[in-house]
């Protein structure tokens, strides 16, 4: 399990570099609220901004427009229990929430990314749900050698979507959890907050520097967590490591271009 750990955090712990890096290069960034939803002004573009940029800049726009929207879709995806196969006359359970993630304590770090402020973190969560109901639930076998992963959404507590202004009913996804044969997985937000500032300038020294007003982003790192200390068996953990690659191309797909499902040919 600890070859099984080092070699998922290695994998995905580049994504990170990678992330805080380009952070110092970009001179432009979207204005966003913690939830990613409130706030959508203007992306801000230099004078000098790439074409590449200033693609990834149309698309951050559109996407701010819809996020409220995408963030209560994935409830909705959900299978009810007449389509698992229940009996015509039970009743669903509807309006009950998945559990949370789990405490800490109860949990191990397998590893954590720190993203840039720029990106809304409901939207890329909700991103990965939605990656996760096709690649990893429903092609579990082809991609992973594991039959029937179950994926169950995370949602943020009630209390930060009230804090933020909204319906603390509404659900705000905040990652998700894989069931791996003997092991459990979950792919989520930390809860630590941090300020955001509405764009990035250079100082007289050509450095970058923060600028505008400043707000609350909740959400530091994204995380992927082993749940309980169960043994796993080399079968699961060769299949934990693939999921982590999974990941990797994901992540980097949402960084580069926006969506998951987008590459340089879209």
């Amino acid at each position: 399990e600890d070859i099984m750990s080092r070699g998922l955090g290695v994998q995905l712990l580049a994504v990170g570099s990678l992330t805080i890096c380009t952070m110092a290069f970009l001179g432009s960034r979207p204005s966003t609220s913690v939830l990613g939803s409130q706030r959508t002004t203007a992306f801000r573009a230099p004078a000098q901004m790439s074409a590449r940029s200033a693609r990834f800049a149309q698309r951050q726009q559109l996407r701010n427009a819809v996020i409220k929207r995408w963030c209560t879709v994935a409830a909705n995806e959900e299978k009810t229990p007449a389509a698992k196969g229940a009996a015509p006359d039970s009743k669903p359970e509807a309006n009950v929430p998945p559990p949370p993630a789990a405490k800490e304590g109860n949990y191990r770090t397998l590893m954590k990314v720190e993203l840039p402020e720029f990106i809304p973190r409901p939207d890329l969560m909700t991103q990965f749900l939605r990656w996760a109901y096709i690649e990893v639930a429903e092609n579990s076998k082809a991609n992973f050698g594991i039959d029937n992963i179950d994926i169950e959404p995370i949602y943020l507590a009630p209390h930060w979507v009230e804090r933020y202004g909204e319906d603390p009913s509404m659900k705000v996804v905040n990652g998700f959890k894989a069931q791996f044969a003997e092991a459990e997985l979950e792919v989520v937000m930390d809860e630590e907050v941090i300020l955001g500032y509405d764009y990035l300038g250079m100082d007289e020294n050509g450095f970058p520097e923060k600028r505008g007003d400043s707000f609350e982003i909740l959400g530091k790192f994204l995380e992927v967590r082993r749940v309980g200390t169960n043994p796993v068996s080399e079968k699961t953990a060769n299949a934990i490591r693939t999921f982590g690659k999974h990941l990797n191309t994901a992540f980097d797909k949402y960084y580069a271009f926006g969506s998951i499902y987008s590459d340089d040919a879209t």
